[in-house]
């Protein structure tokens, strides 16, 4: 499980990351300026892991991007989620302003 949680060029070469997630890899990758993310990949799920094992995951990427409990946003970003033959976005939940502790249950009903 250790790409349960993507940041920067490995999430831009990951199967397991979505377009949101390649996307914000690859401005980066160019020098735009782009907010310190993370995304929990589609792996994490894949590989058997329980869900206290993400959540722990979850934990320490969470420590590192908001060590002072600044507010964040989470969003979707499937794997499929802006295919060439199917596309979603925009219909799956997206929460900003989200306190750190609360990422978890978001992550869930972004899921949902």
């Amino acid at each position: 499980m250790n790409d349960a949680i993507l940041r920067g060029s490995a999430a831009a070469e990951s199967p397991h990351a979505g377009g949101k997630a390649r996307a914000l890899a690859r401005a980066e990758q160019g020098g735009l300026p782009v907010p310190p993310w993370f995304v929990l990949s589609a792996r994490a799920c894949l590989d058997g892991a329980t869900r206290e094992q993400i959540a722990q995951r979850i934990e320490v990427a969470l420590r590192e991007l908001a060590p002072h409990g600044d507010l964040l946003a989470v969003r979707s970003s499937a794997s499929d989620e802006d295919g060439a033959e199917h596309s979603f976005a925009g219909q799956l939940e997206s929460f900003l302003n989200v306190a750190p502790d609360e990422v978890p249950a978001k992550i869930e009903a972004v899921w949902r």
